[in-house]
């Protein structure tokens, strides 16, 4: 049989929901740190050095194709434009895409951001200025020297302004195969001799020397912005204060993650170590209630569990042995349907008011077993409290009882050993001294005057030794048997031993006559009546027994009036037997 249910449940409730809130918590806490530890999402950080690394690819393959625009090794002008793009892209990726939300919240890292958006502001500028120059670069020297060839044809093969338009496509080309650039004032120079040498000539041919004249000063000015231009497009890549910026911002992530991680472990080997402490509680805990469930089950006394209205909610193996009703006859009902009737409404509401006061009560009560038996018990009750909200309340009663019949009947025939004699079942010297001394001691409130009366029956040893013990028996049962009818219902007759009796006689009234004739009419009264004859089976015998009287006063105590009253016995057996002698001090003075 197992303790019920919900009494476990109730005494664990709020136990168990602390450890679980507490281990809810705990994990609660850790997913949390957890979360932490990982600053930066492996993908976006991977996505995002990507776009770095994209940018400086792009901008190194932007600067390679200017060059090979600059030196004509190439006329795709469409791939510096798709790179200048793709750059743009990137950026607006870092600067509204999912992958540096994160990251756009570190100030630096915008700062370092804006200024690539500047940077590919301005190279985009000079990007589209490097292509419209460098195409007109281009188309200027293809039609050069086709013009030159056209003026040339006007002008005569020895004439000076021949010799100066050739020298100045000398210099032009000369420097631009050494990358040099024009000498602005021998430029100058030469053009204003050549102006001067045609300037007889007809106006075609100075208008072609003139046309001739504005290409390679464009050519020169081209020559002049182009390489500031390629400059701004082909210089290094620029981006590392990005790098810088998200470097800082990871590792500073990176060194709060380390922290995280450090509280993680110690918060993880802490709710360990309280997962253990908890499995190591509750492992003692299921031992206990292991042990407990033992112990109501196999306990030798009954016990009755019942909630606070006092409905029974369980009860054990013994209650069923004790009282007869199954655990199926009881639960739901209340524990009154053993009662007996012995005890009135004032027992139990003094039962329960101590169970109120102090929480518990013990004693003896008559309960009614199932069968109808009345039967004694001694039953212990105590309250079972819980904690809530600060303040302790009574939640159940628990009652342990146990049939204390048999001590009972042990504890008379104890008691009847004790105090009585086994053979005439008369009180015997220990019950007798008591009385006597309880008689005595109560003279101040009860008046009138006690007497002993020391019985001895004459030779009745002469009876054993012919007839046998089981005759002497015989006869010290109806001598007992005779003595009580002698007495008074208040008086007390006991056997002292073997053939010695004592009549103790209470309540002597003066008013009744005096107490000593009284006592001697009493003593009278027995003498007469054990003379007479005995039939002890079928063996008629006839005896007669000497008696001793003391009567009790102020300065005489129990053990000093019995003694009185033996002593005055011997005086009547020494006066012939078959007689009564009241005891004389002057006697105890010759003794």
């Amino acid at each position: 049989m197992r303790l019920p249910s919900q009494i476990v449940s109730h005494f664990l409730r709020f136990a168990d929901l602390y450890r679980v809130g507490t281990v809810a918590a705990a994990v609660g806490a850790l997913i949390l740190v957890f979360g932490l530890t990982q600053p930066i999402n492996l993908p976006r950080h991977n996505a995002i050095l990507e776009h770095f690394n994209q940018l400086q690819n792009d901008e190194s393959r932007l600067g390679e194709a200017v060059l090979q625009l600059n030196f004509s090794l190439s006329n795709n002008y469409d791939q510096v434009t798709a790179l200048m793009e793709h750059m743009r892209a990137t950026e607006r990726e870092l600067r509204d895409g999912e992958v540096a939300r994160a990251l756009r919240q570190d100030e630096v890292f915008m700062q370092q951001l804006n200024l690539l958006q500047q940077r590919l502001g301005n190279k985009e500028e000079s990007l589209e200025k490097f292509k419209s120059r460098n195409a007109v670069l281009k188309n200027s020297l293809l039609y050069l020297p086709l013009a030159r060839d056209d003026a040339v044809r006007d002008l005569l093969r020895d004439s000076p302004a021949r010799e100066h338009l050739n020298t100045l496509m000398e210099q032009l080309l000369i420097n631009r195969i050494s990358g040099a650039l024009l000498d602005r004032n021998s430029m100058e120079s030469t053009a204003a001799a050549l102006q001067q040498e045609v300037a007889g000539l007809a106006p075609e041919t100075r208008q072609k020397i003139d046309s001739l004249l504005r290409h390679i000063r464009q050519i020169d000015q081209l020559e002049r912005e182009l390489p500031s231009l390629v400059r701004q497009l082909t210089s290094g890549t620029r981006n590392s204060g990005l790098a810088e910026a998200y470097g800082k911002f990871y590792n500073q992530h990176q060194l709060q993650a380390s922290v995280y991680r450090l509280f993680l472990l110690v918060a993880t080997l802490g709710l360990i170590a309280y997962v253990v402490r908890t499995y190591v509680h509750l492992r003692e805990q299921s031992n206990r209630l292991e042990l407990a469930a033992s112990v109501f089950s196999n306990a030798s006394e009954g016990i009755t569990i019942t909630n606070y209205q006092g409905v029974i909610l369980d009860v054990n193996a013994a209650f069923s042995a004790i009282t007869g009703y199954t655990r199926e006859d009881v639960l739901s009902k209340n524990p009154r349907l053993l009662k007996s009737g012995r005890q009135d409404a004032a027992f139990y509401s003094q039962m329960w008011q101590s169970i109120r006061e102090t929480g518990a009560w013990a004693g003896e009560i008559w309960n009614r077993r199932k069968s109808g038996e009345i039967y004694p018990e001694w039953l212990s009750i105590t309250t079972a409290t819980t904690l809530r909200g600060g303040i302790r309340e009574r939640t159940h009663y628990v009652a342990t009882f146990s049939d204390i019949s048999q001590r009972k009947k042990d504890e008379a025939e104890i008691y009847q050993l004790a105090y009585y004699d086994p053979l005439t079942g008369l009180p015997n010297r220990r019950l007798l001294a008591d009385r006597l001394r309880q008689v005595l001691a109560s003279r101040s409130h009860s008046p009138g005057q006690a007497a002993l009366l020391f019985i001895d029956v004459d030779h009745f040893k002469t009876l054993n030794d012919i007839r046998g013990h089981d005759i002497g028996d015989l006869l010290l049962i109806e001598i007992s048997r005779r003595l009580k009818d002698c007495a008074r219902e208040a008086d007390t007759v006991a056997r002292l031993g073997s053939d010695e009796f004592v009549v103790m006689l209470q309540g002597l009234h003066v008013e009744s006559g005096p107490t000593a004739a009284q006592a001697k009419a009493v003593g009278e009264k027995i003498r007469s009546n054990l003379a007479l004859p005995y039939w002890l089976n079928d063996l008629e015998h006839i005896c007669t027994c000497s008696i001793g009287i003391s009567m009790s006063s102020e300065a005489v105590s129990a053990e000093e009036m019995l003694q009185h009253a033996n002593t005055a016995m011997s005086e009547a057996k020494n006066a012939g037997r078959d007689t009564l002698r009241f005891f004389d001090p002057v006697m105890q003075s010759a003794l």
